[in-house]
């Protein structure tokens, strides 16, 4: 039979074999690429978990010459001798030498070390408020931070150069450790006998306990919710103590939403890091 004459049938059944070849190959490309791709997002996942920004400690932010000193099993000496202990420092800061504030459960062998003002903002993503405190006219002029059984204690002044303002603010350090009652706080700050004592409600709803000394004409307001509590003490005029205390209730309750970076990190975030990472690698 000539090529002429050959019946169509013939000729037609190459084309189905053509087809699956070149369907095993689209296959086989896909299957590839699709291996590439889980390799990539896979690599950049573990990059952008390697290489996530770690989350400072108030201990990180103590200048090298206040860090404790430590033990052989690394942990912090508690007879260190470069922190001074609450019977040895000045507790106190003044304006114009006219008014002396402690730091509120300093007592017995706490080692009280100063934070550099300018690291302030550093406490943001670790979840503490004091950061975020910022009233017109007002400067923050010192920080210190204490911790005795697992509980700690950021305080700040506050001054506009006639009067001061300082805020403590004290949290536990573990999910297990409660506050001790605040009462017991403030009367190691204060003699509560001879204060005038108010219940002073706020502009949040809560209810602050003020105590007035008018020997040394400041006030003291302390105020607690589930897992932190607050002391601000003062030489503004009395009467500003319910509007100075709800001030520092609404930046706590507002933190959240004044700095993102309080947010948790998300997927997204990890796998941007880790793409950051890898296209690092080609063009350095």
């Amino acid at each position: 039979m000539s090529p002429e004459t050959m019946s169509p049938r013939a000729g037609s059944r190459q084309l189905p074999t053509r087809r699956l070849h070149a369907g095993w190959v689209l296959a086989v490309f896909m299957t590839s690429v699709a291996t590439v791709v889980c390799f990539v997002v896979a690599a950049a996942w573990v990059l952008g978990g390697r290489t996530a920004p770690s989350t400072p400690s108030v201990q990180t932010l103590l200048p090298p010459e206040d860090q404790p000193e430590s033990t052989e099993d690394g942990q912090p000496s508690p007879t260190g001798t470069v922190p001074t202990t609450a019977a040895e420092q000045p507790e106190t800061v003044s304006v114009n030498g006219e008014v002396a504030v402690a730091l509120p459960g300093a007592r017995g062998g706490a080692e009280i070390f100063e934070v550099p003002v300018e690291s302030l903002s550093y406490l943001k993503p670790i979840g503490w408020a004091v950061p975020y405190l910022s009233r017109p006219g007002y400067e923050p002029v010192q920080a210190e931070t204490g911790t005795i059984g697992g509980v700690r204690t950021i305080q700040v002044h506050l001054t506009d150069g006639e009067h001061i303002v300082s805020v403590s603010e004290t949290r536990p350090e573990e999910d297990d450790v409660e506050l001790a009652p605040l009462e017991e706080k403030i009367a190691d700050t204060l003699d509560v006998s001879s204060a005038a004592v108010e219940d002073v409600p706020l502009s949040t709803g809560d209810e602050a306990r003020v105590y007035v000394d008018e020997e040394t004409e400041t006030w003291t307001a302390g105020i607690q919710t589930h897992n932190v509590q607050y002391v601000i003490t003062s030489d503004t005029p009395a009467e500003r103590a319910g509007e100075i205390t709800s001030w520092v209730m609404i930046t706590d309750r507002s933190r959240v939403q004044v700095d993102p970076s309080t947010e948790p990190a998300g997927p997204t975030d990890r796998l941007e890091r880790g793409f950051d990472e890898l296209v690092s690698w080609f063009t350095d």
